[in-house]
């Protein structure tokens, strides 16, 4: 099945439901990094989600962590 990233507007993780504005999930690479922005250890090839929701909070963590995606009715 294909998830359109695009459309994703709530996702539950750990038992809880986040809004989530549409348009900003996105799947990226899980990397720590100092305050010069180099990493602070290997790649950790773990996928990981990033999204921003409708009060502008950004959210980080892996991916493996999302039970559930409720998409935009269009």
């Amino acid at each position: 099945m294909a998830i359109n990233a695009d459309h994703i507007v709530r996702v539950v993780i750990d038992k809880e439901w986040f809004s989530v504005e549409q348009g900003t999930f996105e799947v990226v690479e899980l990397v720590f990094t100092d305050d010069d922005g180099e990493a602070i250890h290997e790649p950790l090839d773990t996928p990981a989600y990033s999204f921003l929701t409708p009060t502008g909070d950004r959210y980080y963590g892996p991916l493996a962590a999302i039970s559930l995606f409720k998409i935009a009715d269009i």
